[in-house]
């Protein structure tokens, strides 16, 4: 590890991480009722969204091992792509089958999330300037 400071990309992956953070609790530890009504979809069991919520700690690792090297003053490529694959399908989906507003309305954080990715994945250098000197 070089250098330890704050640059564009541990600013996007750390907010990243603390939204996919709150989001994990909810979907591994919510009622069956309150989490049908958020994502306004109806079923009997709550495994779907238990197995998300796994889904997302295993992402959580990886956003974090890419908060890791950007605070180093490296780029990985992975977390990157993993990053606008995660992010921009979860747009599409939305966009392409949610019929509930607020889904559809996230679905641009999501897709925002993608393009700031892709962004630092075109753009390392940049992605990794210092924020404060």
């Amino acid at each position: 590890m070089t250098d330890v400071s704050m640059n564009p990309l541990t600013v996007i992956l750390g907010i990243k991480i603390l939204v996919t953070l709150g989001l994990t609790h909810l979907f591994l530890f919510a009622p069956q009722k309150r989490l049908n009504g958020l994502m306004a979809q109806y079923g009997d069991s709550p495994l779907t969204y238990r197995l998300y919520g796994l889904t997302l700690l295993v992402l959580l690792g990886m956003y974090f091992s890419g908060l890791i090297a950007a605070l180093g003053g490296e780029v990985s490529h992975e977390v990157l792509a993993l990053g606008i694959l995660s992010n921009g399908g979860a747009a599409v989906l939305m966009q392409a089958w949610s019929g509930h507003p607020t889904l559809r309305r996230a679905s641009w954080i999501f897709a925002g999330i993608a393009v700031a990715l892709l962004a630092a994945l075109l753009f390392p250098d940049q992605a990794l300037l210092p924020l404060l000197p």
